[in-house]
């Protein structure tokens, strides 16, 4: 988990200007986002974590950063999470899809009707399942839909 020290620097190196994601660090590992910002990791570090802090353009780290830098939240309510993030949906990133791991039935049905995506990943590694997977019978894509609530013609993959 980054310092407030360290979520500083992140900040200054992933938006320079305050806005726009720098491509410098888009799928780079940790200890290279790391240094760029000025501080230092443990060799083999696979994640660079962050609190968050507000929702939307003043708080950047509530998008989308393409990158393993992780923003933790926390909730001490469900439904109050689920609300974050339908916020954060709208700030960045509404459209494709939602991913939980629980095994409590309501919390997945309440996050399948309120989030505004065509699709909801139960138990199962987000990033390598969303487009397309052996285990999850969705098609394999190169491209994703995020339905005409994000500007898509389709919701499809």
């Amino acid at each position: 988990m980054c310092t407030t020290e360290e979520r500083e620097k992140l900040r200054k190196t992933l938006w320079p200007d305050g806005e726009t994601l720098n491509r410098d660090i888009v799928a780079k590992p940790a200890e290279y986002i790391a240094n760029a910002a000025g501080f230092k990791v443990p060799e083999g570090t696979k994640f660079l974590m962050v609190i968050g802090e507000k929702i939307g353009p003043e708080d950047r780290f509530s998008g989308e950063k393409l990158s393993v830098v992780l923003t933790v939240w926390k909730w001490n309510d469900f439904s109050e999470m689920v609300e974050r993030m339908k916020k954060m949906h709208k700030f960045s990133g509404e459209g494709h899809s939602a991913s939980i791991h629980t095994n409590k039935p309501e919390q997945i049905e309440e996050l399948s009707l309120k989030a505004n995506v065509g699709r909801v990943e139960v138990n199962m590694p987000h990033c390598l399942v969303n487009s397309g997977s052996w285990y999850n019978g969705q098609p394999f894509t190169t491209t994703i839909g995020c339905g005409t609530w994000a500007g898509n013609m389709t919701s499809d993959n």
